[in-house]
Protein backbone atom coordinates (compact mmCIF):
# COMPACT_ATOMS: atom_id res chain seq x y z
CA UNK A 1 0.00 0.00 0.00
CA UNK A 2 1.30 3.69 -1.29
CA UNK A 3 1.75 5.80 1.59
CA UNK A 4 0.37 9.20 1.46
CA UNK A 5 3.25 10.79 0.48
CA UNK A 6 3.24 8.40 -2.51
CA UNK A 7 0.38 9.08 -3.44
CA UNK A 8 0.54 12.66 -3.41
CA UNK A 9 4.15 13.02 -5.11
CA UNK A 10 2.45 10.79 -7.75
CA UNK A 11 0.14 13.58 -7.97
CA UNK A 12 2.42 15.80 -8.74
CA UNK A 13 3.80 14.21 -11.39
CA UNK A 14 0.51 13.99 -13.25
CA UNK A 15 -0.36 17.79 -12.50
CA UNK A 16 3.12 18.75 -13.84
CA UNK A 17 3.35 19.89 -17.72
CA UNK A 18 6.43 16.77 -18.11
CA UNK A 19 3.00 14.62 -17.89
CA UNK A 20 2.33 14.88 -21.51
CA UNK A 21 5.67 13.60 -22.07
CA UNK A 22 5.05 10.27 -20.34
CA UNK A 23 1.53 10.07 -22.16
CA UNK A 24 3.02 10.32 -25.49
CA UNK A 25 5.86 8.27 -24.83
CA UNK A 26 3.09 5.18 -23.79
CA UNK A 27 1.62 5.99 -26.84
CA UNK A 28 4.27 5.67 -28.97
CA UNK A 29 5.26 2.67 -27.19
CA UNK A 30 1.74 0.65 -27.58
CA UNK A 31 1.51 1.75 -30.87
CA UNK A 32 5.02 0.04 -31.49
CA UNK A 33 3.90 -2.91 -29.29
CA UNK A 34 0.73 -3.02 -31.68
CA UNK A 35 2.94 -2.54 -35.08
CA UNK A 36 5.24 -5.82 -34.05
CA UNK A 37 4.36 -8.78 -36.83
CA UNK A 38 3.06 -11.97 -34.91
CA UNK A 39 2.86 -14.70 -37.23
CA UNK A 40 5.10 -17.92 -36.93
CA UNK A 41 5.76 -20.64 -38.15
CA UNK A 42 2.84 -22.46 -36.23
CA UNK A 43 -0.41 -21.44 -34.85
CA UNK A 44 1.07 -22.09 -31.46
CA UNK A 45 3.75 -19.60 -31.93
CA UNK A 46 1.35 -17.07 -33.36
CA UNK A 47 -1.02 -17.24 -30.70
CA UNK A 48 1.38 -17.07 -27.81
CA UNK A 49 2.77 -13.88 -29.79
CA UNK A 50 -0.40 -12.49 -29.81
CA UNK A 51 -1.34 -13.15 -26.49
CA UNK A 52 1.75 -11.77 -24.82
CA UNK A 53 1.52 -8.46 -26.83
CA UNK A 54 -1.93 -7.92 -25.67
CA UNK A 55 -0.73 -8.83 -22.30
CA UNK A 56 2.17 -6.19 -22.63
CA UNK A 57 -0.15 -3.17 -24.02
CA UNK A 58 -2.88 -4.17 -21.06
CA UNK A 59 0.37 -3.81 -18.17
CA UNK A 60 1.28 -0.70 -19.94
CA UNK A 61 -2.16 0.55 -19.87
CA UNK A 62 -3.07 -0.67 -16.18
CA UNK A 63 0.16 0.89 -14.50
CA UNK A 64 -1.36 4.17 -16.06
CA UNK A 65 -4.70 3.88 -14.75
CA UNK A 66 -3.46 2.74 -11.61
CA UNK A 67 -1.38 5.99 -11.28
CA UNK A 68 -4.37 8.22 -12.14
CA UNK A 69 -6.29 6.12 -9.30
CA UNK A 70 -3.84 6.86 -6.58
CA UNK A 71 -3.62 10.79 -7.43
CA UNK A 72 -7.19 10.84 -7.35
CA UNK A 73 -6.93 9.47 -3.60
CA UNK A 74 -3.94 11.13 -2.65
CA UNK A 75 -6.31 12.72 0.24
CA UNK A 76 -7.11 9.09 2.19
Amino acid sequence: MLSKNDRQLIKQVISSPQWSSIEATVKELTDKIKDEPVLYETEWETLKATLFREGQIRGISRLIQELYIQAQNHES
